[in-house]
């Protein structure tokens, strides 16, 4: 979904708003110029595409959301101005390529695997994971964060291979999770294995049953769901 600033923006017209943003030196009066300009429904006319380009070539602290503002606007014209943000800015670079260029996920893979070695920032990293999924063959790339240090990223790698039609190819590496001793990131892989009925999980499942006497994040509640396809309850996991 197209995020939104909730609360008041302004409404005349973009020409007038970009016009007042270049006339005043007011930081507020700038920031509510250019985010009436964000709520105008996309496209711009290409007169104010070219307005905006040349705002994006003064270098000033706008340019990250007027690059956003022209992404929204038309993709083949932001597109060089992402390719020159993305190693500084990969998050803002991806989300942008989601939340306004979804069909272009393709073009951005090669960059994204070329930086995922680098991201050490969960949200970099869920959104890096969106555009991957968007092609065929991303497991790989999202193998190597389910040993992650931080417990979030390692929930995602998880989750989007959860999301994988391939995942059973994967059993190993979900066997590994099943052992994970942050209980967030053992919902998620428990939960990631729905519809995998192999028996190779049923020793993991029960060694769970038996390491929660009771309730604790959700993980019994989830492991219900796996062990019910095995026609167990988790009070028969336990014996």
């Amino acid at each position: 979904d197209r995020p939104t600033w909730f609360g008041y923006h302004r409404g005349e017209a973009a020409e007038l708003l970009l016009t007042e943003y270049q006339q005043t030196t007011d930081r507020k009066t700038q920031t509510d110029c250019l985010e009436g300009v964000y709520h105008k429904k996309p496209p711009l006319e290409p007169a104010l595409l070219d307005k905006i380009e040349k705002l994006i070539a003064l270098n000033n602290e706008d340019r990250d959301f007027l690059i956003e503002i022209l992404t929204q606007s038309s993709y083949q014209r932001a597109k060089p101005y992402l390719q020159d943000l993305v190693t500084k800015k990969p998050k803002k670079v991806f989300q942008y390529i989601w939340w306004y260029a979804q069909d272009h996920c393709a073009d951005w893979v090669p960059t994204v695997r070329e930086l995922l070695p680098t991201i050490t920032d969960e949200e970099t990293f869920n959104f890096a994971t969106y555009l991957l999924a968007e092609t065929e063959d991303f497991e790989e790339d999202i193998l190597p964060f389910t040993d992650n240090a931080n417990p979030q990223i390692r929930s995602t790698a998880y989750y989007t291979l959860g999301e994988s039609e391939k995942k059973e190819q994967y059993l190993d590496i979900f066997i590994k999770g099943l052992q994970e001793t942050d209980n967030d990131v053992l919902r998620i892989v428990i939960q990631a294995l729905s519809n995998i009925d192999d028996e190779r999980l049923l020793p993991y499942y029960k060694a769970i049953a038996k390491r929660f006497p009771e309730e604790k994040d959700y993980i019994l509640s989830n492991l219900e769901r796996r062990l019910a396809s095995f026609g167990l309850t988790i009070e028969e996991a336990r014996k």
